[in-house]
């Protein structure tokens, strides 16, 4: 389903990664946990809480495990994965998710995901260096569209 759903270039790669990435740890066993606290299993409330892929999930203000934690899990990280976690990607592909929220998502799943594996996942690592590489050329696109000065073309290509 997922690579039907990139075929059609209609939804961001990102989020159909993400969703991805979601429901195969649910899949596989390892969902992360989301509702209520790892930690002391208290229900988690709309506040910055924790995430911890090494604890398995989001962990309230006042638990912090020993060791890893990714970072702070905010309130729009937090209500997109539990989406994720409940509905089909009709539903989720229908959310604006902005290049924050979409990089917050990204570095709690890649956590959960390296913590499972024991081991950092190299393709996803290759993706993002292309990632990076697609945002460098499209900056200098832009720039040689903008500018119709020949030597300042030159510049931006290297050329002499």
């Amino acid at each position: 389903e997922t690579l039907r759903i990139l075929a059609k270039d209609e939804y961001p790669p990102d989020t159909v990664l993400r969703y991805f990435e979601m429901r195969l740890l649910d899949e596989l066993g390892y969902r992360p946990q989301i509702e209520a606290c790892v930690a002391c299993d208290r229900a988690l409330v709309e506040e910055t809480n924790l995430y911890s892929g090494k604890a398995g999930g989001a962990l309230c203000p006042s638990c912090r495990p020993e060791g890893q934690v990714s970072g702070p899990l905010s309130v729009n990280a937090l209500k997109v994965m539990r989406v994720m976690q409940r509905v089909s990607f009709a539903e989720v592909g229908r959310i604006a998710l902005d290049a924050q929220l979409q990089a917050e998502l990204e570095r709690h799943l890649r956590d959960h995901i390296n913590f499972t594996l024991e081991r950092e996942v190299r393709s996803a690592a290759f993706l993002r260096e292309v990632q990076r590489q697609e945002a460098r050329a499209m900056r200098v696109e832009e720039d040689l569209v903008v500018t119709s000065d020949p030597s300042a073309v030159n510049s931006k290509l290297g050329a002499p």
